[in-house]
């Protein structure tokens, strides 16, 4: 198993309509993706700078996934998020070394 995990910047007056883009838009096009298990998008409030921070952690069976969700968002921000100068701070993708989850973690969280 594989995460590919992304960390972005975006003005922090947007960041729920980021959120509601990436659910109706991006999400779905992960789920199509073979090797995709599962994805998260998460508001991690306003930094020093007053921008908003966003992380992404998509989950994948394989790296060859992982990478490929990595090229998708980078896509996705390009092509639909322009409007919104979001800027991807860093990115790694890498083996997940521990994996825990409970039944809870299945329950889709809308923005």
């Amino acid at each position: 198993m594989y995460a590919s995990v992304r960390k972005y910047s975006v003005d922090a007056e947007r960041v729920d309509e980021l959120m509601h883009r990436v659910d109706e838009r991006f999400a779905p096009r992960l789920e199509r993706m073979p090797g995709f298990l599962a994805y998260q998008a998460i508001d991690a409030g306003v930094d020093r700078a007053g921008e908003g921070t966003v992380f992404a952690v998509t989950i994948c069976s394989d790296r060859e996934a992982a990478d490929r969700s990595a090229e998708i968002a980078a896509e996705f921000v390009r092509d639909e998020l322009g409007d919104m100068e979001v800027e991807r701070l860093e990115a790694a993708t890498g083996a997940v070394s521990v994996n825990r989850a409970v039944s809870e973690v299945l329950e889709a969280a809308h923005a």
